[in-house]
This record gives structure tokens, sequence and C-alpha cells, in this order.
């Protein structure tokens, strides 16, 4: 198994004004990685065939879920 310092892509992130991602490799049939996300800066996106596991480790991050557009249901996630 590939080992990663985390710490160091979280620094390089830090620099950057933009969404970023690093890919760290596949589980099954899902993909493993980090991201950097800016607020306001990421779109809805659908997962039909899986699901998706965020773990935040800085600051705080408001998901939706909803089956129905119509029905939105937010809540927001702090680090660890």
């Amino acid at each position: 198994m590939k080992r990663y310092d985390t710490a160091s892509i979280r620094d390089a992130f830090d620099v950057l004004s933009e969404r970023a991602n690093e890919s760290l490799g596949m589980f099954d049939e899902g993909s493993i990685g980090m991201g950097r996300y800016v607020a306001g800066s990421s779109p809805w996106e659908r997962h039909n065939n899986g699901d998706e596991l965020l773990l935040v480790t800085d600051g705080e991050v408001q998901m939706g879920m909803s089956k129905n557009p119509q029905e939105d249901l937010k809540k927001a996630y702090k680090m660890g």
C-alpha cells in the first residue's frame, strides 16, 4: 500500500485560491482523494452508482442531500 503525506498535500492546497483535488488511489469501485474547496465553488453532484465519504480536516463544509431537488436537507459539518 502506498503511503501519502497528507500534511504536505494540505500545505500545497493552502497556497491556492481555487478548488483543487488530489487523487490518492482506488478502493473497490470507488476512488480516494483529498480536496480543497472554496466557499460557493462546488456545484451540486449526483452519485448514481455509489456513495461519497467526506472527512473535513480544516474549516467547515455545508452539505445538502436530496432525492428530489425541491426537498433539500442541508447540514454543516466541522473538522474532525
